[in-house]
């Protein structure tokens, strides 16, 4: 399918100031970005008026909380409605995956802010997410999820075999 987007300023994401041109569109791909553009194409839109940019990344995500719900289409929805094509989850020291899949605290995952469903390994959250995927993602570990994968809500330091499980936890993410 071949989409034409006229005559909007366009600002490319290379820092150079924004022109106003035409950007061809073929199976998911710009093709071309040019002025005026002049060539038979399934779908039309007239962007005179408006700006045409890269998609955009939003730095600060918890949506891979919701990549494995029914309903993710409405979790996303409102960032691609804004041109987001990223989004960096596992912010704030939570993420869905960091825990060993023995866990006792799987349950605990989302610190009581969100609910993991499937708690467990990075590779088993790659796993899950094939096909799921609204927008791109990039996924970091959560400290904190970890943390708890290990110790439950216990704040007292962990011991050394605490501490070697945890970083099995998040190497395995790491070296996935």
């Amino acid at each position: 399918m071949k989409t034409l987007l006229k005559n909007g300023t366009v600002y490319d994401g290379t820092g150079a100031v924004a022109a106003q041109v035409d950007v061809l569109i073929e199976n998911d791909k710009i093709v071309s970005v040019a002025q005026n553009i002049d060539t038979v194409v399934d779908k039309e839109i007239d962007c005179s008026g408006l700006c045409v940019a890269p998609g955009f990344i939003d730095a600060h995500s918890h949506n891979d909380f919701f990549i494995e719900s029914s309903e993710s289409q409405k979790y996303f929805e409102p960032f691609i409605r804004q041109g987001v094509t990223t989004q960096v989850t596992g912010n704030c020291g939570f993420s869905p995956f960091g825990v060993d899949n023995k866990s006792e605290h799987k349950s605990l995952v989302g610190g009581g802010l969100f609910k993991a469903e499937n708690a467990g390994s990075f590779k088993d959250f790659v796993k899950g997410a094939v096909g799921k995927l609204h927008v791109n993602i990039a996924p970091l570990i959560g400290h904190g999820t970890a943390r708890i994968g290990i110790a439950g809500k216990n704040s007292e330091a962990l011991d050394s075999n605490q501490i070697d499980a945890l970083v099995s936890c998040v190497n395995e993410a790491i070296l996935f």
